[in-house]
């Protein structure tokens, strides 16, 4: 699984960069997704209220104002997308400059070619009347300009800061899959992707561990599930960086920890005492870790995770450290 971590964690390890929710770094493709098809199907400005732009201009307009109570147009783009099902690409700047100038032409010709599956916004970080969604993203301090490509659900499925390219916007897109999961682990849960259908063998044995932590009162509220077809066409991208074999006619179980490490992987039949095994070798159990980059209780003398979990009473006090992670 070193590998899978490794491409999982260059995309989200910056999760909290701007603030808990946030994924967002130079590495703006997490899951390695090619670009998608491009449509050419609508001019680069958005509709009136989801771009700071009027007709003529070529880079983002000035401050402007909202009444009392109103939302921004920086929100009220982000509930229309959600509602439409689209991504929203939130375009956010500090106002005119060369770089600004520069990144808005890259964006537009982006969101031109994107324009049949997102919507677009420019937000001025110094406008008053933004700074609900500036405070939501935390990007208050961000280096600018920077976009982010917000998917229907509101994950964040890429951060794009200070100078980027067209592919690396249009590559944001994710599956229903990866949208799921990395919603699930900017909320800082312990995401379980079940890769199965009913042709797949094994599903109940599956399940076994994963449905023995929901019953566990001391983590059951941090676990989360993504239920993936292993021969859903439009999952094929997904299950190749998660280095799953869609051909596999055994049910398969892939345990992923914030911000984005993929700690486990299993063939089959789970347990509870298992699942607890890998995820407390791998440190990864909440958001920056455990003290020490371990988890679980200290031993007097070292002994391996499933030793440790096979002890009276440890499955119980790991838990409910790792429930304690996440709920920070």
């Amino acid at each position: 699984m070193k590998s899978t971590r490794s491409t999982l964690s260059t995309g989200l390890a910056l999760v909290c960069i701007l603030s808990p929710m946030a994924a967002v770094g130079q590495a703006v493709d997490p899951w390695g997704i090619s670009p998608p098809a491009s449509p050419a199907t609508a001019g680069s400005q958005a509709r009136p209220g989801e771009s700071s732009t009027a007709p003529g201009q070529t880079s983002p307009a000035p401050v402007g104002t909202a009444g009392p109570g109103a939302l921004g147009p920086g929100m009220a783009a982000l509930a229309r997308a959600g509602q439409a099902n689209r991504y929203l690409f939130i375009f956010f700047h500090n106002g005119k400059n060369e770089q600004t100038d520069a990144m808005w032409a890259v964006y537009q010709s982006a969101m031109t070619q994107a324009a049949a599956r997102a919507e677009q916004v420019a937000v001025n970080i110094t406008d008053p009347a933004e700074q609900q969604i500036v405070h939501q993203y935390g990007v208050d301090r961000a280096p600018m300009p920077l976009v982010l490509a917000v998917a229907p659900n509101g994950a964040i499925m890429g951060g794009f800061p200070t100078k980027f390219e067209e592919t690396q916007l249009l590559a944001a897109f994710g599956t229903p899959g990866m949208e799921q999961t990395m919603k699930f682990l900017q909320e800082r849960r312990l995401v379980f992707v079940c890769v199965r259908n009913p042709t797949t063998e094994k599903n109940e044995a599956a399940m076994y561990g994963i449905q023995e932590l929901q019953a566990d009162p001391d983590i059951s509220g941090a676990v989360r599930l993504v239920y993936i077809d292993p021969a859903d066409p439009n999952e094929a991208r997904f299950l190749v960086q998660l280095q799953v074999d869609p051909t596999v006619k055994v049910a398969q179980t892939v345990m992923l920890a914030p911000p984005g490490s993929a700690v486990g992987k299993f063939m089959g039949g789970t347990t509870k005492t298992m699942l607890l095994s890998k995820l407390q070798a791998s440190g990864g159990c909440g958001p920056g870790g455990c003290a020490g980059g371990k988890c679980g209780p200290p031993a007097a003398n070292p002994q391996s995770a499933t030793a440790q979990a096979q002890q009276p009473g440890a499955v119980k006090r790991f838990f409910s450290k790792v429930a304690g992670a996440f709920s920070q």
